[in-house]
């Protein structure tokens, strides 16, 4: 795959998975799809590929973020009641369902989490925007309920000048 032949890797994780039922061969093909912007495809894959191996934590965080993408939000808040704790209040799963409570409208959800002072995500990148950018999620949509407007670049643009992010929040390299 990472060589570019991805019709052979494909068939190669496909003839794995008529072998033997494989995690690791779901995770890819999912990943594969994803990456060919085939979004429900690639979820639907990943979610097999985390329910066999629930307690692998960057596996929850990949189908986590794969059913975000999906636009499948309530089934990730869903999942996280079926998640092993040690998995279940990993900071990077946390950041998530705060992302999935936001676009199914739970604000106070998402702020609790976000707010909450033991959240931290020792994987977090510098550059990294997940955070950020569900802060700011969450500050553009309060002010479209506060205002009537609806969440638009204009009122992202004016949140991002008006609501800076928390320091715990914020791995931005500039500020923007």
């Amino acid at each position: 795959y990472q060589a570019g032949d991805k019709a052979k890797a494909q068939q190669a994780w496909e003839q794995s998975l008529s072998l033997r039922p494989s995690p690791w061969a779901l995770r890819n093909l999912g990943v594969a799809e994803r990456r060919e912007k085939h979004m429900a495809e690639g979820a639907e894959l990943l979610l097999k590929a985390y329910r066999m191996l629930p307690a692998r934590d960057p596996l929850a965080a990949e189908c986590c973020q794969a059913l975000i993408d999906a636009g499948r939000f309530a089934e990730v808040l869903g999942l996280l009641d079926e998640m092993p704790p040690e998995v279940r209040w990993i900071g990077r799963i946390r950041v998530l369902e705060a992302r999935a409570a936001l676009k199914t409208g739970n604000l106070a959800h998402a702020e609790k989490i976000l707010l909450d002072n033991d959240l931290v995500v020792p994987d977090i990148r510098e550059g990294e925007l997940m955070l950020s950018d569900t802060w700011y999620g969450l500050q553009a949509q309060r002010a479209a309920m506060e205002t009537g407007v609806p969440v638009d670049d204009a009122l992202l643009a004016r949140v991002r000048k008006e609501c800076p992010p928390p320091k715990n929040l914020d791995f931005r390299m500039a500020q923007a």
